[in-house]
């Protein structure tokens, strides 16, 4: 192996390793708020609005404030209550919880949606993996997303996060491409 590929395989091991130490030692956070769904937009009454209203006074559907609107009434843009109101509206996980995504609809139209930090079970009293589940009573459904985020990045109850292992892989296989070409050059 030629001196420039043997510094580059080095510099990158050294880059994924100061990656994934400094996201260990990181919280792992997850969204906190309920979006108060389609019917409310930034012309909406809804200031004075609580957890009972977008439940329908339901017991058992998940509220978490701050409740959130968008402009349009679309879904909220996640990327920006992170850069603006990641203290208002995030939790830090604890241990053996989940970030969750808990999304009420009727007639495949999203009612709201609540994310937040929690346990997940089965009514055995199981543990639930990660992932989505849903729950249809009629024109009525459910459906819960179950994520682990990355320590220090993002939280993961919003569209497709990367992970440490593939970023690890990521540089496994520029390492593989270098060696591999620094070989048959």
């Amino acid at each position: 192996m030629n001196r420039y590929a043997f510094f580059i395989v080095v510099f990158v091991s050294l880059a994924l390793v100061t990656i994934v130490t400094s996201q260990q030692s990181s919280p792992r956070h997850c969204y906190r708020f309920t979006w108060l769904g389609p019917d409310y937009n930034n012309g909406s009454v809804y200031l004075n609005a609580t957890c009972n209203d977008v439940t329908k006074l339901s017991d058992k559907e998940p509220c978490m404030e701050p409740l959130v609107v968008s402009m349009d009434g679309t879904w909220p843009n996640v990327s920006y209550i992170w850069d603006n109101h990641k203290e208002q509206a995030t939790c830090v996980l604890g241990d053996s919880e989940y970030c969750a995504q808990y999304t009420f609809y009727f007639n495949g139209t999203p009612l709201n949606s609540t994310y937040m930090c929690t346990k997940a079970l089965t009514s055995n009293n199981t543990v639930v993996s990660p992932g989505c589940y849903t729950q249809t009573i009629g024109s009525f459904k459910k459906r819960v997303c179950l994520c682990v985020p990355i320590a220090g990045g993002m939280p993961c109850n919003r569209a497709n996060p990367t992970s440490a292992a593939t970023l690890f892989t990521m540089g496994l296989v520029t390492t593989a491409a270098i060696l591999f070409l620094n070989k048959n050059l």
